[in-house]
């Protein structure tokens, strides 16, 4: 048998104080969510949580894909930012052939198992994904009955600079605050790079900024700026992949 762990460990370097929370009652198995067949898109995707740490997870198109998330994630305009998201590929791929696939989320343990029979090439994998509570990780561990090629890919959509265009309900809408300034709205770009335990990438807010010093000058509070606390200056959110 083949296993491979891969662990996203995740950044923040404001407000990273992660909760605890211990099932009141027990979960029975007729309670978990189970699928057998693959996603079309992230709007089919199975919800796992941890600690601060949410996951969005699915199957689609033989690749098992993942959106992160953590509390506290808001960018230089106040909108709430996904991490990333992250792309399985397996070699040879169990999702591929015609045999039998499912998803799903056991409740009572608070994981998704994702397995995949591949009767051609005698080939049987399960992916187990799990957050870890008090530690803001998130873990992928693959199980195979013969060896197999893991990649672990991360992908970004913020590899540079972005205008939101204005409007209401637009690309400015998860920056209310700002959805009708009349200016220019810009979003930086995330840092990602290679090191030598994996890949490194994270969002770190410029220290000019509109929010919330704009916000204060549309208020007349100028007076009042040295008391108001700037939570978003220099907030830095991201995580480490490696495996």
């Amino acid at each position: 048998m083949s296993k491979l762990i891969i662990a996203i460990a995740a950044l923040a370097l404001i407000n990273t104080a992660c909760k605890t929370r211990t099932a009141d009652a027990p979960f029975g198995d007729h309670y978990n969510v189970s699928w057998n067949t693959q996603s079309e898109n992230s709007s089919e995707s199975m919800p796992l949580v941890g600690g601060d740490i949410a996951c969005n997870v699915w199957v689609e198109e033989g690749e098992v894909l993942f959106y992160l998330s953590r509390s506290g994630s808001f960018d230089e305009h106040g909108a709430y930012l996904k991490l990333g998201r992250v792309r399985i590929k397996l070699t040879p791929n169990p999702f591929d052939d015609a045999g039998s696939f499912r998803q799903e989320l056991i409740l009572q343990d608070g994981f998704v198992e994702i397995e995949g029979k591949a009767d051609k090439i005698a080939l049987n994998v399960k992916i187990k994904l799990w957050v870890e509570v008090k530690n803001p990780v998130v873990h992928v561990d693959v199980n195979a009955s013969s060896p197999l090629k893991v990649e672990a890919i991360y992908e970004s959509w913020r590899t540079e600079e972005r205008e939101l265009a204005p409007g209401n309900y637009g690309e400015r809408f998860a920056s209310f605050n700002l959805m009708a300034y009349p200016g220019k709205l810009v979003r930086s770009k995330d840092d990602i790079s290679f090191t030598d335990r994996g890949i490194l990438f994270y969002h770190r807010n410029p220290e000019e900024k509109l929010s919330p010093e704009l916000l204060i000058r549309m208020q007349g509070l100028e007076e009042e700026a040295d008391g108001i606390t700037d939570d978003l200056k220099n907030r830095t959110f991201g995580g480490l992949l490696f495996g």
